[in-house]
């Protein structure tokens, strides 16, 4: 990954914080993606749209920035 400007973190305790926070952040990008595909195949364009809006992008950043603390990449798919 690109080299981050963020300070290191030395604590343990804000580490395991963040670390949960990204595992919950994950699994919320996983459920909105499978939401997500659950809509295209009914064709309700209503929430397809809802989906496709701000949230989820935000979602995602949040993620890949705590997955930058861990030196991770994303683990699923999850595309929108």
């Amino acid at each position: 990954m690109a080299e981050s400007s963020r300070r290191p973190i030395d604590d343990q305790e804000e580490l395991r914080v963040l670390g949960e926070m990204l595992i919950d952040l994950n699994e919320a990008e996983r459920l909105l993606s499978r939401i997500h595909k659950q809509a295209i195949a009914l064709g309700d364009d209503e929430i397809v749209h809802l989906l496709d809006s701000e949230l989820f992008w935000k979602l995602r950043a949040a993620g890949d920035q705590l997955r930058e603390h861990f030196d991770l990449e994303r683990s699923h798919g999850g595309h929108m």
